[in-house]
């Protein structure tokens, strides 16, 4: 904590809630990693996010999405204890600030390149799911060219928002920069629009497909709950919007932080829910063998 300064804004809510959903986040992507691992990688059509002979490269992409998303979090949690995350700039050094202007720029590339990850994850699976749809496919290529290029040119005008480079991170320095509440705001839409997209995709084409209709409602109760980092998109972008005019951004980049951090959770959550359902299916086969077997030596007593 910084020395001399006020308990920084949503200090307490942001420290919770990221620490909380790490916790989740690691626990759900764990048991997910491991029921697989347990059924030899055989996948049920209900599987949304795995549910393919391509499980390394997905694996690889959520695992490494997830690193990010850690890094992603642990450089807010480092902002808000030592960096002046949600205290007002007046009541910070140069230095405090040209150290958080570094972290958030740090944080919201690697929260880019996350959920950047995360969604060719499950772009990977629709792909292994359209084998003989050409139209499908097409339109999965084009989603994929614009979630990578988005994130990357999002993340690029962060980067170089300023003139000269160094200004992004030295407050004192003479130059010009780019409105980064702006910025914000477009990496915000970028999240909805993709996220909407890649919630309707497999709809539709489980609509059009010929699976079995128990099959159906699972990957489509599943894409709803997908439908829920939208929501939390949606409210993230309503908060980003006063950024634009902001004078005080270390102070009103608090809740935008906290968001952040509950998308980053919320998604690795979500991708990790087929194998969570999975496990207590498994759990439950079990409890009902062991009721039958007991059952059974009871009536041979």
């Amino acid at each position: 904590m910084l020395e001399n300064t006020p308990l920084p804004y949503l200090y307490s809510p942001i420290q919770d809630t990221l620490i909380t959903g790490l916790f989740l986040s690691t626990i759900s992507l764990t048991i997910h990693l491991a029921v697989k691992r347990r059924t030899s990688l055989k996948f049920t059509a209900d599987d949304v996010l795995f549910a393919s002979l391509d499980v390394d490269k997905v694996t690889v992409c959520l695992l490494i999405s997830w690193g990010l998303s850690l890094g992603t979090q642990t450089v807010i949690l480092y902002a808000l204890n030592h960096a002046g995350l949600g205290v007002h700039i007046a009541d910070l050094a140069l230095s405090t600030l040209n150290h958080y202007q570094k972290l958030y720029l740090s944080a919201i590339c690697l929260f880019m390149s996350s959920f950047c990850l995360a969604k060719v994850a499950q772009l990977f699976f629709l792909y292994r799911l359209t084998a003989n749809q050409s139209r499908f496919r097409a339109s999965i290529y084009y989603v994929a060219c614009v979630i990578i290029m988005g994130s990357i040119t999002t993340s690029g005008c962060l980067i170089f928002a300023c003139r000269p480079i160094s200004k992004s991170w030295n407050a004192a320095e003479d130059g010009q920069c780019l409105n980064r509440g702006a910025v914000y705001v477009a990496i915000a839409v970028l999240n909805i629009i993709s996220d909407l997209t890649l919630t309707m995709l497999p709809v539709s084409l489980v609509i059009s497909s010929q699976l079995v209709s128990a099959h159906k409602v699972r990957i489509i109760a599943m894409m709803l709950v997908f439908f829920i980092t939208v929501i939390t998109g949606a409210v993230r972008l309503t908060v980003t919007i006063s950024l634009l005019h902001s004078s005080d951004e270390t102070y009103d980049s608090a809740p935008v932080a906290l968001l952040v951090g509950v998308e980053a959770n919320l998604f690795i959550l979500t991708a990790s829910l087929p194998g969570v359902r999975q496990c207590f299916r498994i759990i439950s086969g079990h409890s009902y063998s062991h009721h039958i077997e007991s059952a059974s030596l009871t009536a041979l007593d």
